[in-house]
């Protein structure tokens, strides 16, 4: 009788600490792929406001925002952006944004001016959303 009594419980705590490992292994697994899912798609939405905010960045350079219509992609991005994102990364593709429009709203610009700005300041419009972006991601990152 004490036999048995020792198998069964052997069996028992055998299919648990089985259970137990599956259990957690594939706990951790499926949050590795949830976090690495919600990591690309936020990446594709950085890069679709980066590549959006350049281009109206360039078409600002030599004539005014004749159709304020050619800003909805670009409120569009950041509006998701505000949907899963940090709020450094909200507040700086906001940032974008408010440089996108004063660029529209600035004199024509010939690219020695532009360069010549860029070497005084060594300014770049992107360079705080993107960063925000990276610290953001390495957060994530941190969490695998």
């Amino acid at each position: 009788m004490l036999t048995a009594a020792a198998a069964l419980v052997g069996s028992v705590v055998g299919g648990l600490s089985t259970f137990t490992t599956t259990f957690f292994s594939q706990r951790a697994a499926s949050r590795r792929d949830s976090v690495t899912k919600e990591l690309a798609h936020r990446e594709v939405l950085y890069a679709d406001l980066m590549k959006e905010a350049t281009n109206l960045l360039i078409d600002s350079i030599d004539r005014t925002l004749d159709k304020p219509t050619n800003l909805i992609a670009l409120y569009s991005l950041a509006s998701r952006i505000r949907l899963v994102s940090s709020e450094k990364v909200v507040l700086e593709a906001d940032k974008v944004i408010e440089t996108v429009i004063e660029s529209y709203g600035s004199a024509p610009t010939t690219f020695q001016e532009i360069h010549d700005q860029h070497v005084k300041t060594n300014s770049n419009p992107l360079f705080g959303f993107a960063q925000a972006c990276r610290d953001e991601r390495m957060k994530m990152l941190r969490q695998l």
